[in-house]
């Protein structure tokens, strides 16, 4: 529980800051780096002071420990001077981990106030680090300021919501959690101390009240200080605490909220917190992670235009709350829960994409529960009404029904200071969902309707096919006396049922239409903050560059700021220039290719049509185009490839165009900007009569021209050089000829693979299926089949060799892959005298291929039987210089593939220098 004493403090710190930086989450971060850079100096000190050496502040960066920043002899500006330049090098120190790094990184002194600097660093010198729950607890109040956490309809999620929902969805210490939208973690660090809290040797689950489970201070703001016990999973062993830590995870888009989320699981005990700046809705690079709990308070807005998600959702939306659902749900593990809070629209509107996802959540995701929320619970931020999802998929398929809850009050009024009232619904709903759950959905509560709950059977919300889960369309209230014959009463009841039931789709239809009719003013009203937001981002890079240029006073940096600011204001006014103004075509005659092979007799150079422009050669002398040995461009009309060439040739295809840059132009640059544009090819239309030569792009002068082509070409450079490394290597040593040379089928053994009837194949993995390995999978790994796993014999291990017995790539070996054979495939395994990956180095050498390739029948399907493998013969040195020769290849490996990341870092920068000259943001 946070004492007042720390409160008082932060609240100081905040109060110093706010005359300068009046933004809260702009006070939050000169807190956080500040805390952090004094938390390094209190560890630094507590090394030293047990005989062992610093950690942090040594070597070139010792003058920047926090205890010479706080040095009574500097002056008030060589104290600012100095701590500027701290927070500017600290994340270039490799001596600090990666955390405090990327917390540092991008930070910055956002006034140039010494007394207001100093009053600052002297509040935060208070704090003390011991990684202590009251230090954890006191960032979670500094972050509780924050309030709204972005412009997309990010919002706080008040702490006793939170600790609402950890209650009812229970996570376990050995469960898996996520929260896709983390903000600044909150869920994480609720499920963090309820897993210490079921896991401590104080807690006495019998004697805990269900109001003690759901803490209050006296606003909702304070309740992040209202525990009234400590727990301190004393019950877990070591090996426990560190598997807890790995096995929380959250993401964010923001960079930002990434950065706070890391300093608060740090000081929770986190030595490692797993948050990872993502897009979770346009990105799917962890798509196939799955987890046992998600929480989340995911944004409600949806950016201007749309999202942009993936292919892989099961629901087609561009809706932000849809898709958030959509992502949770399908990344539940088979027994997984969560809890989710939803706007209100995906409870009850009418589009299909909000439909289908209503369907999924009961019929398929486990939906078991739904908690209507007053609309204040965002106060002051927002009056949006919300919900809470309830979804258990093992514990789904045990009822029928779902349970409806209503909570009218939170424990909180609705003002702007959300104080603490009398009523409160949380603790009451608490109750009824643990019961619920206990007795398997609806069996208590088939006779027993509340004004706050009640239970639908899911046939019955999936009636009329909208799957509608507003609570108050089901439910009905009964007097007292005649709950005892509720069946009774029921069966009376049943002719006037369709009365009932089209009374109230009437006036659900009339709801709907209201909000039909207010929907346009709430779309207009959200466009209008968007566009005050994106003028606001817009705003902070300038304001950031303009502050980093003025730091230290070096005004010589203002010449440097000119300089920038020219060419940024030079981007997008270069004039487009139509490409027929600036460029000469030539049409080619038709030429045929004699030959693909140079020789005495064919010597003349052809180019051929197709976006790969293939070389030939012709005995042809006539009409050479170009006359001159110039750079120029081939274009082909069907296909609008390009291809930039410099020597003499001819043309097969009349379909090609040769063009030439006029005075104004340079024909690399030309070149170099046609790759931006695109054309429809399927058409066949001969784009540079009727379009192409209306095309415009931009167009500096002849100068600038050629400084842009220099570097492309610097760039371009390396990128070839990279490339003759990586085509060029092969695995390849030296044969020593005292070692023996011995048949594969002395050491290895072979297993077929054999063709699954399709009726047992699947395309999606589930449990008790294996992957089915087919030659494209090993090539591409698209399109996964998984077959049952009753064919033991045939499966094969990482530790594998696969090699194609079949088809144009017979004779390929793989390695790494587990699964089932399929029939044109077979298994090699290996004995102990033998590394497996020595193994594989010898059958994947160019050498080894054309022995095999001679087997190969003129004309026929290449196919591979295993007595041909098993007869030839490989070196075999003792084990211990195969592994030496593995570890000299893969060494040689490792320069391949830094050649291939570098190439790719060099085509990255291509293409942004010739998207900046388009005027794109790099």
């Amino acid at each position: 529980m946070l004492d007042n004493a720390t409160k008082r403090k932060i609240d100081s710190a905040r109060n110093i800051l706010v005359g300068k930086v009046p933004d809260p989450k702009a006070q939050v971060e000169q807190i956080t780096t500040a805390l952090v850079y004094k938390f390094m100096d209190d560890m630094d000190t507590e090394n030293e002071e047990a005989g062992l050496s610093a950690q942090f502040f040594i070597d070139d960066y010792a003058k920047y420990s926090w205890r010479k920043i706080m040095d009574n002899r500097l002056s008030g500006q060589e104290r600012m001077d100095l701590y500027v330049e701290a927070v500017a090098n600290i994340p270039k120190s490799k001596n600090i981990p990666q955390l405090f790094r990327d917390i540092f990184k991008g930070a910055f002194l956002p006034f140039r106030d010494p007394r207001t600097l100093s009053l600052f660093l002297k509040e935060i010198n208070e704090f003390n680090y011991d990684n202590s729950e009251n230090l954890g607890n006191a960032f979670e109040y500094l972050l509780s300021i924050l309030g709204s956490q972005g412009d997309a309809g990010q919002f706080r999620t008040p702490r006793h919501i939170i600790d609402f929902i950890v209650e009812v969805v229970n996570p376990k210490k050995n469960e898996t959690v996520l929260d896709p939208a983390c903000g600044t973690a909150g869920f994480l660090i609720s499920a963090y101390k309820h897993i210490l809290k079921t896991n401590s040797s104080n807690f006495k689950p019998e004697e805990e009240k269900v109001e003690d489970k759901i803490a209050q201070g006296e606003t909702a703001t304070e309740t992040i200080i209202a525990d009234k016990i400590n727990y301190s999973g004393d019950l877990l062993s070591p090996d426990d605490k560190t598997k807890l830590t790995h096995n929380i995870a959250g993401y964010d888009i923001s960079p930002d909220m990434v950065k706070l989320a890391l300093v608060n699981l740090y000081l929770h005990g986190f030595s490692d917190p797993k948050i990872f700046e993502y897009d979770t809705l346009s990105s799917d690079k962890r798509w196939d992670e799955t987890f046992d709990v998600i929480l989340a308070n995911p944004p409600f807005m949806t950016p201007k235009g749309g999202i942009v998600p993936h292919k892989k959702f099961s629901i087609q939306a561009n809706r932000a709350e849809v898709l958030f659902v959509d992502y949770i749900a399908e990344h539940l593990s088979i027994k997984g829960r969560a809890g989710i809070i939803v706007p209100e629209g995906i409870i009850f509107q009418s589009a299909n994409a909000y439909k289908n996802l209503r369907k999924n959540l009961i019929e398929n995701w486990g939906l078991y529960a739904v908690v209507s929320l007053p609309s204040g619970v965002f106060q002051p931020y927002s009056g949006v009404k919300t919900s809470i999802l309830l979804m258990d998929r093992e514990f789904a398929k045990k009822t029928d029904e779902i349970l409806f809850l209503k909570v009218e009050h939170d424990g909180f009024d609705l003002g702007a200071q959300r104080r603490k009232i009398e009523k409160n619904d949380l603790p009451e709903c608490l109750q009824i969902l643990e019961s619920w759950k206990k007795n398997v959905g609806a069996k208590n509560f088939l006779q027993e309707w509340n004004k706050n709950f009640c239970s639908v059977p899911k046939q019955k919300i999936a009636e009329n096919g909208d799957y509608n889960l507003t609570g108050e369309r089901y439910k009905i209230d009964l007097p007292e006396s005649l709950k005892a014959n509720f069946e009774t009463i029921t069966k009376a009841l049943e002719p006037h049922q369709k009365i009932f039931k089209d009374i109230v789709e009437r006036h659900q239809k009339q709801a709907e239409q209201i909000q039909k009719s207010i929907q346009p003013v709430i779309d207009q009203f959200q466009k209008q903050q968007e566009s005050i937001n994106e003028a606001f981002a817009s705003l902070q890079e300038p304001i950031k560059q303009m502050q980093k240029a003025f730091e230290g006073y070096d005004f010589s940096k203002l010449q440097e700021l000119a300089e920038l600011a020219k060419e940024e204001l030079s981007k997008n006014q270069w004039p487009m220039v139509e490409l027929g103004e600036i460029l000469d075509y030539e049409q080619p005659t038709n030429y045929i290719v004699e030959t693909e092979n140079y020789n005495d007799k064919y010597k003349t150079p052809v180019l051929t049509a197709g976006k790969s422009f293939l070389l030939g050669y012709t005995n042809e002398e006539n009409d050479i185009f170009p006359t001159e040995n110039l750079p120029v461009i081939i274009f082909d009309d069907f296909t609008t490839a390009t291809k930039f060439v410099n020597f003499p040739f001819k043309v097969k295809s009349s379909a090609m165009k040769i063009l030439k840059a006029k005075e104004n132009a340079s024909i690399s640059y030309v070149f170099y900007m046609m790759q931006k544009l695109n054309f429809d090819a399927s058409q066949h239309k001969r784009y540079w009569i009727s379009q192409y030569s209306k095309i415009k792009i931009p167009l500096p002068p002849l100068e600038v021209q050629e400084q842009i082509v220099a570097k492309i070409e610097q760039y371009q450079k390396v990128i070839d050089g990279a490339k003759q490394v990586v085509e060029n290597w092969k695995p390849s040593f030296r044969i020593n000829p005292s070692w023996e040379m011995v048949e594969l089928g002395e050491v290895c053994e072979f297993t077929q693979g054999i063709q699954i009837p399709q009726s047992e194949q699947i395309r999606e993995y589930k449990e008790g299926y294996k992957r089915y390995i087919y030659i494209s999978d090993l090539l591409h790994d698209e399109k996964l089949i998984f077959v049952k796993d009753k064919y033991s014999n045939k499966e094969v291990s990482e530790d594998d060799l696969i090699m194609v017995n079949t088809g144009n790539t017979s004779g390929k070996v793989f390695w790494g892959k587990t699964g089932v054979l399929s029939n044109n495939v077979f298994k090699i395994s290996y004995k102990a005298n033998l590394d497996s990956k020595y193994l594989y180095f010898n059958l994947s050498s160019d050498f080894f291929y054309k022995k095999l390739s001679t087997y190969f029948k003129q004309g026929a399907q290449p196919h591979l039987g295993h007595k041909i493998i098993a007869e030839q013969k490989i070196p075999l040195p003792p084990l211990e210089i195969q592994k030496q020769i593995v570890a000299e290849i893969e060494a040689e490996q490792k320069v391949v593939i830094a050649n291939k990341g570098l190439i790719e870092k060099m085509e990255k920068k291509i293409e942004a220098k010739i998207g900046e000259v388009w005027g794109e943001e790099i």
